[in-house]
């Protein structure tokens, strides 16, 4: 499920988990828009990481 689609057309998904599997994550901090839309739980500056 999408929870939203911005202007620039990037898609917010639920979880982390579905945007890893939509190949998205390693969202980085004041460069990806993405970065906002989710919790850095351990404070390194990425999110959704997909190692």
């Amino acid at each position: 499920p999408v929870k939203a689609v911005d202007s620039a057309g990037a898609v917010r998904y639920e979880t982390c988990t579905e945007a890893i599997k939509a190949d998205g994550g390693n969202y980085l901090f004041g460069i990806d828009p993405e970065y906002t839309w989710y919790e850095d739980r351990d404070g390194d500056g990425v999110v959704c990481e997909n190692r």
